[in-house]
């Protein structure tokens, strides 16, 4: 649980270099007095992910191993969707419903459901975890932001906006409750919807400038708002770039409907085909796991 904290705050934007060796030290540290604990298994997890080179099969194998020696505990069947959810949002999905259910009151779970629904282009779907969250914490930074993008997602950007201001307020009264990444997503989303021509223009050419600039500040429905609005270079070469990376799930490139006007194109076939192989090692590491 130690190391856990060390990776909220990480989340709360502190860099990156000072927590991720204290995750794995107290990561290591449980394990050698209990290899089976489910939750050091489910802390190897994220700390493969924000690594320099993330290991995605290996993030993958300490997954099935928190969610098989915990199977009750939110924490590591949370980590089981977090291990799929670049390759295919959808798995994603089971995992974080599971951790709701197991623990009503553990936060991260229904966050990340209402991100990956919105991935998936479910908004109406994603509202109710993200409000689920907001009713026991009011003023939780990241479920505000994650609200904030679904909103914009129903077009209800008048609510945006307003979260939009509150998240401005909070980041300037104390820049470590937030990721800043997270912030500039929001402030950018209203914009693009519902500014002039030229707001909208400065709005995703910050986007662009500022995408992946920092740990959390990935967001793959960006690649929808650029496309929507013309700028489908610039989200080809950040879709290349991140499904290189291993940051494109092959879902949501197939799940949503604004992809399909891009299918003749070879720069998007190549993005595909990266993303599929990738979705098959998924894959093919979990057979091996149920084998």
């Amino acid at each position: 649980d130690i190391g856990f904290l060390y990776e909220f705050k990480l989340e709360a934007h502190a860099p990156l270099d000072d927590m991720r060796p204290e995750m794995e030290r107290w990561a290591n540290r449980a394990l050698a007095i209990d290899p089976n604990n489910a939750r050091a298994w489910a802390l190897r997890v994220v700390i493969e992910l924000v690594g320099p080179n993330p290991d995605f099969a290996q993030a993958l194998q300490a997954a099935l191993g928190a969610a098989t020696r915990g199977p009750r505990d939110p924490f590591a069947v949370t980590a089981l969707g977090i291990s799929v959810e670049d390759r295919a949002t959808e798995l994603s999905l089971a995992a974080y419903r599971e951790a709701m259910r197991l623990d009503p009151l553990y936060l991260p779970a229904p966050l990340n459901l209402a991100e990956a629904l919105t991935y998936l282009g479910r908004p109406e779907e994603a509202l109710a975890p993200a409000d689920s969250v907001l009713r026991l914490e009011p003023e939780m930074p990241t479920a505000l932001a994650r609200k904030a993008l679904v909103l914009i997602d129903m077009d209800r950007t008048s609510e945006a906006a307003a979260i939009s201001h509150q998240l401005d307020a909070l980041l300037k009264e104390d820049r470590n409750r937030i990721d800043p990444g997270r912030v500039s997503q929001v402030q950018d989303g209203v914009a693009i919807s519902t500014g002039g021509p030229q707001e909208r223009t400065r709005a995703l050419d910050r986007l662009v400038g500022n995408f992946n600039t920092t740990l959390f500040s990935e967001y793959p429905p960006a690649y929808v708002w650029l496309i929507t609005h013309g700028r489908v270079d610039d989200a080809l070469r950040l879709m290349d770039a991140r499904a290189r990376a291993g940051h494109v799930p092959y879902d949501f490139l197939r799940l949503r409907p604004e992809f399909r006007a891009l299918e003749g194109d070879p720069r998007f076939a190549r993005i595909l085909d990266v993303s599929r192989r990738q979705f098959d090692e998924m894959l093919a590491v979990i057979a091996e796991a149920r084998s």
